[in-house]
Formats: structure tokens, C-alpha cells, sequence
């Protein structure tokens, strides 16, 4: 039977529905959140059960209180897998050559402190049961090639297990401890691992490990989130002090704070092909550093793709070929105009072809300047996204009786970051209102019409409202957006796409888009 499912499969239009439908009806336990399977052969033909993973979920522990863990958790886990791995088994060999994808959760580290003290040995000995037996499942399915794994320990069997696999290109962990530092290098293109989790006791994962073979990484991503500043880039190669080189590293994802900067600037010198850096917000890096290890003829001298705070983007664009820049700001961390439009004239000077920008700044004056700046230094701009906040900076003790007399005076400053709340006229040569608020700013626009970069293709203009916005945000006209939208399609011939969005305090986004044809 098995070799006839095989056959009918193979047929370009036919898939053999009574193999996913006998899955599914075995795989249906209250744990068990989501069960598909992923089958590159089929996927434009039948989305609807191929392009998903196959996907384990840890059960609710809400109610252990009241149960006997051991009972509870081991039963409903062996229930869900065995019961999965038996409808594989009686579906014929013919469905494991077609799961390429996995996904794995385990006991989320929040959940743990809700069990009672006298059970925790149970459900401890409950899961590293039920983990074994996934583990010895890994091998059955000789076709996949992606992994993610949340909340688990990747000990020495783990790892063993995972370099069993013979097609794994992509591994994800996710607040997984990596106990096991030594053992059989993955060969892997791409590699994540980050940590979510804010529990105090979350496993710190050390700088030595190895774990991927820098012979065929292309994509590694390596941070933490905030309120870990211990370590904020787990290593997953060898120390970096070894002449090992990642001549296939192409893109890195990583989080740097002070403490371990000459460790990621050693880390750059390893990849002389890299193309994407990306750092984390919450990423720290003195800028006396820079020029000691930043040669741009040495270091990354590749780079096409930069997401970096100013500082670091000061350092890396001039003298590479960077064509992609977004620069964003730590929380409480604002760049106004004035910065921005200083960097960009600093990467004109430098001869950089920027054609993609995205930043968020503080407030809207001058906004123009930014505009007159990009033409001038950079005409071969095709994407430019800006987003104006004109949220509040969180205010600190030294300047609570400063805002104090704001709130008792009604300061200007006060009033000219909010929006405007007439409609946009749209109309070339309306009475321009007040550039320093989102409406004037179009208005300007609509009255310079050479304002904007020759060359672009794609404009997206926003604007973060305070909380106090958040009622004039829902009343905002969204046919007069459109209007404005449509002017400024229609004076610049080159725009593909125009944008006009306002946020809320919930990220409430009221958008007018207009997509054109291209000629």
C-alpha cells in the first residue's frame, strides 16, 4: 500500500488526501496546537495543507496544581506523540520523505514556577521522557531541512541527534540552554539563536561555543533581548582569537554591548563577504572604537545592507559600497532632523549610492531640509521611509518641574507637534499651513514638487501620535490622505508606490496607498 500512496503522490495533480486526514484525526490532543506537513513537491497545488509545520506545543500547567503532574503532563505528551508518530507509521513510509519543516516547543521558563515544590522532580523526569522520545523521532524524517526548537536544553544528545540529519540547513533556538559546548559541528546555512525570555534565572549561554561549521554558515543571528547585559551575543563558533574565517557568511544579526565590542570587531574581520549587518536596538558601541577597527578596505568591505544606531552607521557606510540604510534609536534615544540630515551629507561626501533609507526622527522641523539634502547628495534614492515621532520623551527627575511648568503655561512646543486636524487640501496652491505639523509638511511637498530625489520609487511618510492623539487619530480622513497621495503620484511620475500613515499609541496605522504601473 505504501508503494501505491509513493505512485500517486508523484502525480503532478493528485495528492493522496487520506494520508494527511489520517494524521491530522490521530493528532488531534489539546496539546497539540497545530500538526501539518510541509511537501516542497506539492506546495503551489495544495496550500492548504502544505505550508505549515509540524508543530508540538507544551501542554497548559495553569491546572497542576490540582493534578498529579507526572500523570498530567507525562500522558498528555506521550499521547500526542506516539499517537503522531503511529499515524506516520500507518501512513506509510511514503509521508516522511515530504516533512521538511519542525518546529518544537518546550515548557515555556514562566510556567515552571506555577509547579508545587514536592512535584517538580516528576514533571522534570515527565519532560526529559517526552524530549527523548522527539529526539529519536528527529531521524525518521530524512528530508528536512528546518528546525526550530523553543525552551529546551540542547545537551549532548541533542546535538548528536542534530548532526544525524543530513539535509538540516536551518536551526533556530529560541531561550534554549546550550549545555553541551563540545560535540559534532552542525553544517548549517543558517543559524538563529536568541533569548526572549526575561526570567532572572534564564541560562547564560557562554562565549566558547562550538556549535556551527564556519566552512558553510551564510546567516547567523545571535542576540538577546533587553535586561540581559551580561552577554548579548552568544558565540556559536569557535573563540574568535582562532584563524578560522567565514568566507560564507553573508548576513549577521547580532546584539553588542560595550563590554564585548572588541569581540564582535574581531568577529568582522572573520567575514570578509558579509553583505547584511543588523544590530539590536538595545546595542551599545563606543565610538573611539571605531576607527582602530574599522578600516573599510579591510573590514566587511562588502557591506550592501546596514540596520545600525547614527553612531554606527557614521562608521561603517563611508568608503563601502552600502546601498540600504535604516537607522533606528534605542528606547528613550531620539535623532532629530538636524543629525539626520548631517549624516546624509556625510554620506554624500563619501560618494555612497544610497538607494534605500528608512529612519525614525524626533519631531517635524525642519523636515524639508531632509528632502533638499537627498536630492542634492543622493539622486539615485529609489525607497525612502521616515517616520516623525512626536511621542513624548519619557521624562526624567531632573526635568519633572520643567514639565510641570509646560502642562500650568501650555508651552508652543507643546501644541505645535500635534496634527493638524484639518483636512489635507491636496490642491497645489492652497494656503500652506504650518510646516511644523504633518499636514504642513505635505503641503510644502505638494508646493515644491522638485523637493523629493529624482530617481525614487517608493515613499513612505508616518507620523507616531501620543496617547492623547489617539481619538483624532481614529477620526482622521482618509479621503483626503488618498487626495494627497494621489497629487503627489501624479507630480513625480516616478513614484510606484506613495504612503501616508499615521500611528497610534497602539500602532493603530490609518493609511491612504496608491500603487501605479510602471510605465
Amino acid at each position: 500500500m505504501a508503494s501505491r500512496w509513493v505512485e500517486r503522490a508523484m502525480q503532478p495533480f493528485f495528492l493522496p488526501i487520506e494520508i494527511w486526514d489520517q494524521c491530522f484525526f490521530r493528532c488531534s490532543s489539546d496539546d497539540l496546537k497545530s500538526l501539518s506537513l510541509v511537501c516542497q513537491s506539492f506546495r503551489p497545488i495544495c496550500q492548504r495543507y502544505l505550508y505549515r509545520s509540524l508543530s508540538y506545543r507544551s501542554p497548559e500547567l495553569e491546572m497542576v496544581g490540582t493534578h498529579n503532574v507526572f500523570d498530567l503532563i507525562l500522558e498528555m505528551w506521550k499521547q500526542s506523540h506516539f499517537h503522531s508518530t503511529l499515524a506516520l507509521d500507518q501512513a506509510g513510509q511514503s509521508v516522511l520523505p515530504y516533512v521538511h519543516e519542525w518546529t518544537w516547543a518546550g515548557v515555556l521558563p514562566e510556567y515552571t514556577s506555577r509547579i508545587p515544590v514536592n512535584q517538580y522532580t516528576l514533571f522534570l523526569e515527565a519532560y526529559n521522557a517526552v524530549l527523548r522520545a522527539f529526539l529519536i523521532s528527529l531521524p525518521k524524517f530524512p528530508a528536512l531541512t528546518s528546525l526550530s526548537l523553543r525552551s529546551i536544553e540542547v545537551n549532548r544528545d541533542a546535538r548528536t541527534t542534530l548532526a544525524m540529519l543530513p539535509r538540516l540547513d536551518d536551526l533556530a533556538l529560541s531561550d534554549c540552554n546550550i549545555s553541551a559546548p563540545r560535540g559534532p559541528l552542525l553544517r548549517l546555512r543558517t543559524c538563529e539563536v536568541t533569548y526572549h525570555s526575561t526570567i532572572d534565572n534564564l541560562p547564560n549561554t557562554t562565549r566558547d561555543i562550538e556549535l556551527v561549521d564556519p566552512a558553510r554558515l551564510e546567516a547567523l543571528t545571535a542576540c538577546r533581548s533587553a535586561g540581559h547585559p551580561d552577554v548579548v551575543l552568544p558565540w556559536l563558533v569557535r573563540s574568535p582569537a582562532l584563524p578560522q574565517r567565514f568566507e560564507r557568511l553573508t548576513s549577521l544579526t547580532a546584539g553588542v554591548r560595550a563590554t564585548s565590542a572588541d569581540v564582535f570587531f574581531a568577529f568582522l574581520h572573520k567575514c570578509p563577504h558579509l553583505r547584511r549587518l543588523a544590530l539590536s536596538r538595545d546595542s551599545i558601541i563606543p565610538a573611539v572604537l571605531f576607527p582602530a577597527h574599522l578600516d573599510p578596505d579591510t573590514v566587511v568591505p562588502r557591506l550592501r545592507e546596514v540596520f545600525v544606531p547614527l553612531n554606527v552607521a557614521y562608521a561603517l557606510v563611508p568608503g563601502r559600497p552600502v546601498e540600504r540604510v535604516n537607522i533606528h534609536h534605542r528606547a528613550g534615544e531620539f535623532h532629530d532632523l538636524g543629525s539626520i540630515v548631517e549624516a546624509l551629507r556625510a554620506f554624500g561626501r563619501a560618494a555612497v549610492p544610497l538607494r534605500h533609507l528608512s529612519v525614525t526622527v524626533r519631531g517635524l522641523e525642519p523636515s524639508l531640509d531632509v528632502f533638499g539634502v537627498l536630492r542634492e547628495t543622493h539622486p539615485r534614492l529609489r525607497v525612502l521611509k521616515i517616520d516623525f515621532d512626536d511621542r513624548p520623551v519619557p521624562a526624567t527627575e531632573d526635568d519633572a518641574d520643567a514639565d510641570s511648568d509646560e502642562e500650568e503655561t501650555g508651552s508652543e512646543a507643546g501644541r505645535r507637534v500635534c496634527i493638524d486636524h484639518a483636512s489635507f487640501t491636496a490642491a497645489v496652491g492652497a494656503q500652506p499651513r504650518d510646516p511644523r505639523t504633518f499636514a504642513g509638511m505635505i503641503d510644502a511637498l505638494l508646493q515644491s514638487p522638485r523637493s523629493l530625489p529624482p530617481a525614487l520609487e517608493e515613499l513612505a511618510l508616518g507620523q507616531l501620535l501620543p496617547d492623547s492623539e489617539h481619538e483624532d487619530v481614529q477620526r482622521f480622513s482618509l479621503v483626503d490622505q488618498r487626495r494627497a497621495v494621489a497629487c503627489l503620484a501624479r507630480q513625480h511620475a516616478g513614484l510606484q508606490s506613495v504612503s501616508l500613515g499615521l500611528y497610534g499609541p497602539e500602532w493603530v496605522r490609518m493609511e491612504s496607498r496608491v500603487w501605479m504601473q510602471a510605465p
